[in-house]
């Protein structure tokens, strides 16, 4: 492997684990508007984001309140309960050993800045990261390149440097984020829930 000198890290699930937690702020929230919702929908909303989310819940479900105060109240739920959000294993041993090696690390998520940021700053790893990309920041998701694109230029910038690719490593748990990064031009190292390997020793 070419030495790698940038790492950039999804969120959702592979610095954290949040997939029951996006699920339990939608299962709270919809009951609220008199909606239960069914299990079977689970893996459903783990793939996609609150506003592709709302919409199905309006189109199907019935759901009868504007997309703000939906995601005001979705946002609401995420913040008040994200201390109970736990890292994923071997997460804090890989973040520190690229810390100490000098190896810049980033965010480049599918997720909304909110809840992105949330969590993040709930579990203490927002300082390990020179920056945070979320859904705002492109115009394309996963698995198109943009976003992982956007992280190397984001670097670019806070670096005053250029950025070769192929010096990078993205660490993802879901297949189209594996798909943007290769596009992008990185290596990936693909670690899916339920993958316990431990990541310092798959790069080092």
């Amino acid at each position: 492997m070419t030495t790698i000198h940038y790492v950039f890290w999804d969120c959702d699930n592979t610095l954290v684990h949040t997939a029951e937690h996006h699920w339990l702020k939608n299962l709270h929230v919809l009951k609220r508007y008199g909606i239960n919702l069914p299990e079977e929908h689970k893996h459903r909303i783990f793939l996609q984001g609150s506003p592709q989310n709302y919409q199905w819940f309006t189109e199907e479900l019935g759901l009868k309140c504007d997309k703000e105060t939906y995601l005001r109240d979705v946002d609401k739920w995420f913040t008040e309960n994200a201390a109970d959000i736990k890292i994923r294993d071997g997460v804090i041993e890989a973040l520190e050993y690229f810390k100490s090696n000098n190896i810049k690390q980033a965010v480049v998520s599918n997720g909304r800045t909110h809840s992105v940021r949330t969590v993040l700053e709930a579990v203490n790893l927002s300082s390990f990261f020179d920056t945070m990309l979320c859904k705002e920041d492109y115009n394309e998701r996963k698995p198109h390149p943009e976003p992982y694109l956007a992280g190397i230029q984001a670097l670019e910038k806070i670096h005053n440097t250029k950025i070769n690719p192929v010096t990078c490593l993205a660490i993802e748990d879901e297949e189209k984020g594996v798909k943007s990064a290769e596009a992008a031009g990185m290596s990936v190292l693909y670690r899916p829930l339920g993958d316990d390997s431990s990541i310092k020793t798959l790069v080092s």
